[in-house]
């Protein structure tokens, strides 16, 4: 009798106990993995972080200050911000040219195992940048970008980013 008691309070426990499964739900902004790749000049980048993981890492969908998204990603040495001309994100493509106005937002990348002592931004006439947001759901985003930069006064200096991919990157109000 002990032993069949014992056995109804185990699998009692074991029921009430939360599925694994759920503790990885994707939809989660706070358990899914996120992740941010692309192509820069034929070199491939993958950055995994959540915003703010750490003082050197972070990938996240960001406000400035004028309330203006951004697209950014902070890889140690490394980061790419690309300035999204909006105030409110929705799904949809984002273009941001030279000479497109983004109040108090910037579009800049470095790269430093590429080119350590230049920052390459939307500087000449031909730069640009497309972001597109294919879905927004529980503050996480997935979506698409390219981007063609260069360095301020050296229009041959040019940095193309191709294959930009980001999923589960959270948007932040």
């Amino acid at each position: 009798m002990k032993n069949i008691f014992f056995i109804l309070a185990f699998s009692l426990v074991l029921l009430s106990c939360d599925k694994d499964s759920d503790s990885n739900n994707p939809n989660d902004p706070g358990t899914a993995t996120p992740s941010l790749r692309f192509t820069a000049n034929g070199k491939a980048y993958e950055w995994n972080y959540t915003y703010q993981q750490t003082a050197t890492r972070s990938v996240g969908l960001v406000k400035n200050t004028s309330g203006e998204y951004s697209l950014s990603a902070l890889s140690d040495n490394d980061y790419l911000h690309l300035g999204l001309p909006t105030k409110l994100l929705l799904e949809k493509t984002y273009t941001y040219t030279h000479g497109s106005t983004v109040t108090n937002g910037f579009t800049e990348a470095k790269l430093t195992d590429l080119d350590p002592l230049n920052l390459y931004r939307t500087a000449n006439s031909n730069d640009a940048i497309t972001v597109v947001i294919n879905s927004i759901s529980n503050e996480l985003a997935t979506g698409t970008f390219t981007a063609r930069l260069s360095v301020s006064g050296t229009p041959a200096k040019t940095l193309t980013i191709t294959n930009g991919a980001f999923t589960n990157i959270r948007v932040l109000p």
